[in-house]
């Protein structure tokens, strides 16, 4: 098959038992790099170096997550970097990937301290404020141009916050809860937002 190569095991593995919620994205190819398939690729990591020495990476196409066999990968501290893939030795199949995600199994990442956690891990988790208690669950965590932002659902409504340092305390993994404490009136101004819309 075109685009990877695999034993058995690896097909067994990856293909057959591999979930979606088994993998996180890394960062994404950028555009190609000489004549003969390498690739730019972009790693979006507080520690890129730390994932030199991958053996193999998916890339998303469309709703799949393809394995790709990793010929040589050369990461900078900056976080770029310029990869190869086994089955992938010309620009023009080099170019039929730039611009996908690449993601790895969530078991490549490194390990953290108490309290510390992956975005990743944060959606289906229970949000605990230090003065308001249980206030909803995680929908998602999004990145924009200048934060993070945390999506929950607080009474029906939609709630969002920046993901800083400021406004949370710790995240419990064993619990999956996030422990919070954020600004006074946060709730309050989404639920009159949802009310004035309904009444118009």
């Amino acid at each position: 098959m075109k685009g990877f190569t695999f034993d058995v095991n690896f097909f067994s593995m990856y293909l057959c038992n591999m979930h979606p919620d088994q993998l996180f994205e890394l960062g994404y190819l950028a555009d190609t790099h000489g004549i003969k398939g390498g690739l730019v690729i972009i790693i979006d990591a507080d520690e890129p170096q730390h994932y030199s020495k991958l053996k193999h990476l998916f890339v998303k196409k469309k709703n799949s997550f393809l394995p790709y066999f990793i010929q040589s990968i050369k990461i900078q501290k900056n976080g770029e970097g310029i990869v190869t893939f086994e089955d992938v030795g010309s620009d023009e199949a080099a170019d039929s990937l730039v611009g996908s995600t690449v993601h790895a199994p969530v078991s490549e990442l490194p390990p953290l301290k108490d309290g510390q956690f992956y975005f990743h891990e944060l959606p289906g988790s229970t949000i605990e404020d230090e003065k308001l208690g249980n206030i909803g669950t995680i929908i998602e965590v999004f990145d924009t141009e200048f934060q993070s932002i945390v999506s929950f659902q607080h009474q029906g409504q939609e709630v969002m916050f920046p993901l800083h340092e400021d406004l949370y305390d710790r995240f419990d993994r064993p619990t999956k809860t996030l422990y919070t404490r954020l600004p006074d009136g946060l709730l309050e101004a989404y639920l009159k937002e949802d009310e004035g819309g309904n009444e118009n």
